[in-house]
């Protein structure tokens, strides 16, 4: 029955931002999560989007690419993309909307995406086949300070878990579970695999454990100047 109503409600938004100029609250549409693709606009260019009923893309649908979440961050991401012209890097991908948003903005860019959980990673690969680009290559694998199978805490919380980390912070939900991930450490993935490519853009978002990948990979930032999304 509760399934049944929260198809009901998606239903619903999904209509009244289809017939309607107007933007609803995010109090009222944050109630109305739906599954399934939708597209949205970014000046020319369309991109398809999958929701989960997951908080991103319901942002996204309801609010606009540039609207409730991190609208002006994407926006600077999106223009400042256009300039890239060396490596990109997506830290934390989870569904991949900066990704996405950097293919769209320089579509001769490379970019990877990382993301260690395995139904965001899912996820992630899905938005990037749906749209057919090419210069987004996936990576199931977290970037930390050291290789190896690495502790993610904040797992078990849906199947896109929020806050997902691997740094075991006061607010991690202790109802929650934890499970292995893959790992590699920033400085030796440069160094084997784009040791001469240079490294223009990063959007790190690893819930906390920003501070040690900043560290491991210093030198490379310095050398190369990049930009870091933090």
């Amino acid at each position: 029955m509760k399934e049944a109503v929260r198809d009901l409600l998606g239903a619903i938004g999904r209509v009244i931002n289809f017939l309607f100029p107007f933007r609803l609250p995010q109090r009222i549409y944050r109630h109305m999560g739906f599954k399934g693709t939708f597209v949205f606009k970014i000046e020319k260019n369309k991109l398809k989007f999958i929701n989960v009923r997951e908080m991103i893309a319901n942002d996204i649908f309801y609010s606009g690419i540039f609207g409730n979440f991190e609208g002006e961050t994407l926006r600077l991401w999106y223009e400042i993309s256009k300039e890239a012209n060396g490596l990109v890097l997506d830290i934390g991908a989870f569904s991949g909307i900066y990704s996405l948003v950097a293919a769209s903005a320089n579509k001769q860019s490379s970019i990877i995406a990382f993301e260690p959980h395995p139904s965001n990673f899912d996820l992630l690969c899905k938005n990037i086949q749906i749209n057919e680009f090419s210069n987004i290559t996936s990576d199931n694998r977290a970037i930390s300070n050291k290789t190896g199978k690495v502790v993610f805490y904040n797992e078990g919380r849906g199947n896109q878990p929020p806050g997902f980390t691997l740094i075991n912070h006061p607010y991690v939900d202790p109802e929650s579970s934890s499970i292995s991930c893959a790992a590699i450490s920033f400085k030796e993935y440069l160094e084997s695999n784009h040791k001469e490519q240079i490294l223009s853009l990063v959007k790190l978002d690893i819930e906390r454990a920003e501070l040690i990948v900043l560290r491991n990979w210093i030198e490379r930032i310095q050398k190369d100047q990049t930009i870091i999304f933090c």
